[in-house]
Formats: structure tokens, C-alpha cells, sequence
């Protein structure tokens, strides 16, 4: 400013320098009122200090859409630095992963949830391939690779990719081929009873058994997204030992993770003997998937200050084709800065679709609230004798599952 030159628009903080590049007249500042992701971490003793890194990787997400859980499962924990936590204590004191996971899993307001340890970290894209992975895939839950760092007092060392395997539900039955952080539908985790708080271990696994048994399958996204420490993890070290050279492959574990392994085995071994069906692999992501897609299309309007969701797209005498994408399923009353005009709006069939005043769009669209139809959507739409409302839903789905990046 005391130079007389405007800085560059996407990497200003809001509100630093001068007003926004035109035609926007707000900084593109996101909030966090209806996430996509619920972010659930756990906090047990001795992690008082390492979840300050994987709340910082949480805030430096690229995808901006999540809601922040912190489970405070010690005799104490404060966030000063982080006051867009939502910190829930657990009923009893040291009670376990599985437990705390599940006290978060009671009180997440978002469709998809990622649980991360407090002793982890995600890298600043993992929201966001984890998104794209699952709306690629049509619906199924997505997981990653994963590095290790070769000193785990020190994020920012030498460090190793870790390539997990691709999906396979009977795989999944003898042994966790993935980290808990996955980016899994939040109804899903909830239909099979979250994680088992009884068991000493294998909790995670034990949850994405249930997963595969029901037919909520996963898919790899070839991408080292989560920073694993090990040596931290206290349930980890009790429940694995040392491999022998040469057994890589081969899981070792300790006298606890022996037993807990057995009786994992044993809970589900009618399925791994075929004696009982595993349900068929199915893509039911259902509106949360368009819900995912709507996430990072409204991400890239904010990373590009708006200039990617705020060109009108006339549909005809100067009206704009436009989507409600906030998390109220019934109606509510937005009125056009512009026009005037009143948009009873919400998420169910009848009211998600409009058409704008043009004059309306860039007010409706810095509310992050409603997107402009993609064109593709358009066209179909155009080129059909169905109900309009009806022809804009199934070509959502259809574009959704057709995308291909």
C-alpha cells in the first residue's frame, strides 16, 4: 500500500490490503456452516502436544468445507491457538480410540467424516484428492497411501511412501490394508455401530470389516496423503512387534495383538469361509456424492476469488439456472441484493433448482450457498421432454457418475 500497487488477489489474507479485485465486491472469505467433512480426532494422555500438528495440517486443507472435532479423552487439554475446534469431552476419562471416535461420530454435522489421530497428519491436499477419489468412484469410501518420516520429532524430515493395496473385502477380513484415515460416508459408519469400544486394539479394523460385509466398499487414491508416526501410536506399539528381516509382508504382533487378532478371526470367519455372503460391492453414495462434487466446485470458486462460479450462464430473458447447495433440507427465504425478487430455496427436489435474475447471481453465489448449473446440465436438460426438475436431477447423477478427470 505504501508503494501504491494492489497486491495479487489469491495470496492477500482478508480484509490485509485494499479492496477486492472486481467485479467481486467481498473478499472470497469461505466459512464453515455446512461442512462436507467432519475431521474427528481423538486426544488420549501423552498427545497433548502432537495434536497441535494435526490441527494445523486440518486448517491448511486446500478444501475448505470441514467442521474440526477434537475428543478430549485426557485429564486435560487446552487449544488456545484454536478456537475453531469443537472440543467434546469423553463420558469417562481414558476410555480409548474407539470410544472417542465414536463420542465425535455422535456429534458430526457432515456427510462424509475422517478420523486422524492426534499423533498425524494430513498433507494440505488430502481433503481434497480424498473428495475427488470418492466422487470418481461413484460413492465408495477413499483411503490413501501414507509417509513415515525417518525422525518422528521432526514434520518437516526425511520421509518414506508407504503404498497400501488396492481394495479387496475378503483382503479387508484378514487384516487392515489401510490407515483409519479414510474419508468414509458418515451414515455408513454410524449404520454398522461405529467402532467396537471393547476392544484393546484393531479397533479401525474391526470397523472396516463391517464396512466390507455390507457392501460399503473403498477405493485407493494412488496418493501419499497422511504423515503415519508410529513410534507415538501407544495402541500401535502394543498391539505390533518388530517384523523379522525379510517378512515385510507378514504382520507381526505382540501377546495382546495376538489375541485381539484371533478374536477378530474368529468374528468373522464364516465370511472369510465363504459359510456366509459378503453383500456385493455397490456405489451408493447417493446425494452425497453431488453434495462432494458441489464441495469442490465451490472450492475452486474460492481458490480462483470467485471468478470460476460467478460467469452467468443465461438460460433465457436474462435469468440464470442455479443450484441450492446448503445443508437446509427444507425451505428458506433468500431475496435477490439486486432484483428484489424471492427465492424460496432448500435441499428437497422441488426447491433445489432456480432461475435467477442475472443481476442476482454473483449476490447468491458470494452467500456459498447456490452454485450456476454447469452448462452440461443445461444441454440435457434442453434436449429432454421430462419435467424440467426431474431432467436437472438425473443429469446431475449421470454427469456425477460419468466424470472423468
Amino acid at each position: 500500500m505504501r508503494e501504491g500497487r494492489r497486491p495479487n488477489a489469491q495470496v492477500v489474507p482478508f480484509g490485509a490490503q485494499g479492496p477486492p479485485t472486481a467485479p467481486a465486491r467481498c473478499w472470497p472469505v469461505h466459512h464453515h456452516q455446512h461442512p462436507i467433512v467432519s475431521v474427528i480426532i481423538p486426544v488420549g494422555p501423552g498427545h497433548e502436544q502432537t495434536v497441535i500438528d494435526a490441527l494445523d495440517s486440518v486448517q491448511a486443507q486446500t478444501m475448505p468445507f470441514w467442521e474440526c472435532i477434537v475428543v478430549n479423552d485426557t485429564r486435560r487439554l487446552e487449544l488456545p491457538g484454536h478456537p475453531w475446534v469443537r472440543i467434546t469431552p469423553t463420558l469417562k476419562r481414558e476410555s480409548g480410540a474407539g470410544y472417542a471416535r465414536n463420542a465425535g461420530l455422535a456429534i458430526a454435522r457432515a456427510p462424509l467424516v475422517l478420523f486422524l489421530d492426534a499423533d498425524d497428519v494430513i498433507v494440505p491436499r488430502a481433503l481434497e484428492l480424498l473428495l475427488r477419489g470418492f466422487v470418481d468412484s461413484g460413492g465408495k469410501y477413499a483411503y490413501s497411501d501414507w509417509l513415515t518420516l525417518a525422525d518422528e520429532t521432526r514434520i518437516d524430515g526425511p520421509m518414506e511412501v508407504r503404498t497400501v493395496e488396492e481394495y479387496g473385502q475378503h483382503a479387508m477380513l484378514r487384516g487392515l490394508r489401510h490407515a483409519v484415515t479414510a474419508l468414509v460416508p458418515t451414515a455408513w459408519v454410524r449404520d454398522v455401530g461405529g467402532f467396537d469400544s471393547e476392544l484393546k486394539c484393531f479397533e479401525d479394523w474391526d470397523l472396516y470389516c463391517k464396512l466390507a460385509i455390507v457392501g460399503a466398499c473403498g477405493v485407493r487414491v494412488p496418493h501419499p496423503l497422511l504423515i503415519y508416526r508410529r513410534e507415538t501410536g501407544m495402541r500401535t506399539r502394543a498391539a505390533l512387534a518388530a517384523r523379522a528381516a525379510g517378512d515385510e509382508g507378514v504382520p507381526a504382533y505382540t501377546p495382546l495383538g495376538e489375541a485381539v487378532a484371533s478374536a477378530l478371526y474368529d468374528r468373522y470367519r464364516a465370511y472369510l469361509t465363504k459359510e456366509e455372503t459378503i453383500m456385493a460391492c455397490g456405489s451408493c453414495g447417493g446425494s452425497t456424492v453431488v453434495d462432494a462434487q458441489s464441495a469442490l466446485d465451490a472450492m475452486m470458486g474460492f481458490a480462483t476469488g470467485g471468478a470460476l462460479t460467478m460467469t452467468p450462464i443465461m438460460v433465457e430473458n436474462g435469468v440464470v439456472r442455479m443450484e441450492f447447495i446448503g445443508g437446509s433440507w427444507g425451505e428458506q427465504t433468500y431475496v435477490g441484493k439486486v432484483s428484489g425478487r424471492v427465492y424460496r430455496a432448500g435441499r428437497d427436489p422441488v426447491s433445489r433448482f432456480h432461475d435467477v435474475d442475472a443481476r442476482d447471481v454473483e449476490y447468491l453465489v458470494n452467500m456459498e450457498l447456490f452454485r450456476v448449473v454447469p452448462p452440461e446440465l443445461l444441454m440435457q436438460a434442453a434436449q429432454a421432454d421430462d419435467v424440467p426438475m426431474a431432467v436437472i436431477q438425473q443429469a446431475t447423477a449421470a454427469l456425477t457418475r460419468g466424470r472423468k478427470r
